[in-house]
């Protein structure tokens, strides 16, 4: 099987994606550190805010933390990836 080509993007395609992915990392870092200032012990400090559920349950900070944790994962870690990897786009 013949090596895939791969595809040819523009110098205005990579800037326009630079752009793109420096917004998303910009707001997925900002709700990353609301959702850690606002809902999890930070600095020896009490969380802000507390999230109950419709029923009236209390959402513990484990799931707060395993969310977020989530989040860094799913969402910021590949957007920083892939960042990196434009960056070291020769043109």
């Amino acid at each position: 099987m013949p090596p895939r080509k791969q595809k040819t993007k523009s110098l205005q395609d990579l800037i326009h994606r630079h752009g793109d992915l420096t917004l998303e990392i910009a707001f997925i870092e900002a709700v990353l550190e609301t959702s850690n200032e606002n809902f999890a012990h930070h600095d020896g400090l009490e969380p802000k805010s507390l999230v109950v559920t419709s029923d009236g349950r209390r959402v513990p900070e484990s799931v707060v933390g395993s969310c977020i944790d989530e989040i860094r994962a799913l969402m910021l870690a590949p957007r920083l990836k892939e960042l990196d990897k434009l960056k070291k786009v020769k043109i």
